[in-house]
């Protein structure tokens, strides 16, 4: 999920003093990424294009409040809203605490089996006993299962998957059936089968296949594995990462969330230290070093700050003498009066820039080396001639 907030100032790169609440982005429907649950504008205006938080922050920032309208819905959003509303309903029955000399214990009345939704205001049933908030799973790894967006910040984070184990690939050393799936997971082949038919849709965006046919003869004889299935459902890094956000009942996929979320609790760290280290009025911007950890983290870039700012070179984006270009210094960058330091919101935005062009130039690479090697091979069928 997302977050942003309006009156934000290209220029003066400030925030307008009118400017008070902190909005959920909304993510489905025609204006998904262009309006607010509340259904508050998000798209840009002259000189004035909206903040974008992403991933939707624990707080909101300095000086901004949350829209009140629609934290119930981004609760309901992410699975959450009938397990809160139980937990007040449960709070507010106790009542105030009475104290006195002869104060008697007072019987605790039974807890309300229905209640009427805050949407609809029909009269509904509360969540069973052994719900996600009994369960000893924690909130930001329920959400993490159970929201399709809360997964999708993650979708990149597949080195985490080496530092919980080795995976089971095939000789191609990019695919992994079913089978290694389940083995990886420590659980039975059943379950991801049952997984991925209930979550296809999102697999198959994630690189999930299916081969059969043709398909599949040219695969085996490429990868060597011997199988008489008909068809053979292929798995890669991402889908991997994918079913590990998924799935409940594994030790090794809790492991994975847990990953995740400490990289991002660090994430949060670096950012109250960036907002601690603020001046009075100036914007929120991070350090080269933040920048280049927070892209590690979140990301999972594993670039340096050096490599960043060749990459940036690179890219077009910095100048050789170390300073950002016309076209990108109003907008992503932030001068403080010594260095160069970079807007949070501009972060995606560059990763993008420097990883385009790191492929395009890997790419030139691989073509230079073959050429290369042909006129290499060519010379010496030349000499061989003679």
């Amino acid at each position: 999920m997302r977050a942003f907030y309006r009156g934000y100032h290209e220029a003066t790169g400030r925030r307008a003093r009118q400017v008070r609440r902190l909005h959920v982005m909304r993510e489905d429907g025609k204006f998904a990424g262009k309006q607010a649950l509340c259904g508050a504008a998000g798209w840009g205006h002259t000189h004035s294009p909206p903040v974008v938080i992403d991933p939707l922050p624990v707080d909101p920032p300095e000086g901004l409040t949350w829209c009140r309208s629609r934290i119930g819905h981004a609760a309901d959003q992410v699975g959450q809203l009938a397990a809160f509303a139980r937990l007040i309903a449960a709070i507010a029955s106790i009542g105030p605490v009475k104290t006195g000399p002869v104060a008697q214990p007072e019987p605790q009345p039974q807890q309300p089996t229905h209640g009427r939704c805050g949407r609809c205001r029909q009269t509904r049933p509360y969540q069973p006993e052994g719900d996600a908030m009994t369960t000893p799973v924690t909130l930001h790894e329920l959400i993490l299962t159970q929201s399709r967006i809360a997964r999708e910040q993650y979708g990149n984070r597949v080195d985490v998957l080496d530092k919980v184990r080795t995976i089971p690939f095939l000789p191609d050393d990019l695919h992994v059936t079913t089978e290694g799936v389940a083995a990886f997971f420590d659980v039975g082949i059943k379950a991801i089968e049952s997984l991925a038919l209930d979550n296809r849709e999102e697999l198959d965006r994630n690189g999930y296949q299916v081969i059969s046919g043709s398909e599949l003869t040219s695969f085996k004889e490429v990868s060597g594995i011997r199988s008489r299935a008909r068809s053979l459902a292929l798995f890669n890094r991402r889908t991997l990462l994918n079913v590990a956000m998924l799935l409940r009942d594994s030790e090794v996929a809790r492991e994975v969330r847990r990953y995740l979320l400490d990289s991002e609790a660090a994430v949060r760290a670096i950012e109250a230290d960036a907002l601690s280290r603020r001046a009075v009025g100036d914007p929120l911007t991070w350090t080269w070093a933040e920048a280049a950890a927070i892209a590690q983290q979140r990301y999972g870039v594993p670039w340096g700050e050096e490599q960043w700012r060749r990459k940036l070179r690179s890219a077009g984006v910095m100048k050789q003498s170390g300073g950002p270009k016309a076209q990108y210094a109003r907008r992503m960058f932030w001068f403080t009066g010594t260095a160069w330091e970079i807007h949070p919101h501009a972060l995606p935005e560059l990763i993008r820039l420097a990883v385009e062009t790191d492929e395009q130039l890997r790419a030139f690479q691989g073509i230079q080396i073959r050429l290369e090697l042909e006129g290499v091979g060519r010379a010496a069928l030349e000499g061989g001639a003679l």
